[in-house]
């Protein structure tokens, strides 16, 4: 039922944000990355208690669907004419990312404890947030 949840506040995400994408993206941005990271780090420091678990799982869902589109909009409007090019390279380094993640994940399982793997996402997150903050706004699209 918890990745049923998951997968319904996905499709809720990406709903709600199609509906109207932000302009400028920024400030929407910083505060779903801040909420993603939050919420992952709550699963493993509160994830014994049940009332909370699906709650945490479902701002996951969401926040993951919603930061997503705004990163391939956010790279593809900085892109310019190199719109191809670019997004080809934010796609490999995506995959790149889930690589990375998923070799620190099994170092994490065999070394230290399962129960931490979503304390490492959201601090994989929060350096997503670092950086992005110190991303020069795009001007405002008319």
């Amino acid at each position: 039922m918890i990745l049923a949840l998951y997968g319904v506040a996905d499709i809720i995400g990406n709903l709600v944000l199609a509906k109207r994408v932000p302009n400028p993206l920024d400030g929407l941005f910083k505060r779903l990355l801040l909420v993603l990271a939050g919420s992952l780090a709550a699963i493993t420091l509160l994830g014994n208690e049940m009332w909370l678990l699906p709650l945490a799982v479902a701002a996951v869902g969401c926040c993951h669907a919603t930061t997503g589109w705004l990163m391939g909009i956010d790279v593809l409007r900085r892109a310019g004419s190199s719109a191809q090019l670019v997004g080809a390279v934010n796609f490999t380094a995506i995959n790149l990312g889930i690589m990375l993640g998923a070799m620190a994940r099994g170092f994490l399982i065999d070394h230290i404890d399962l129960r931490y793997i979503d304390l490492l996402g959201g601090s994989f997150v929060l350096l997503g947030w670092i950086v992005r903050t110190r991303l020069q706004p795009l001007p405002r699209i008319s």
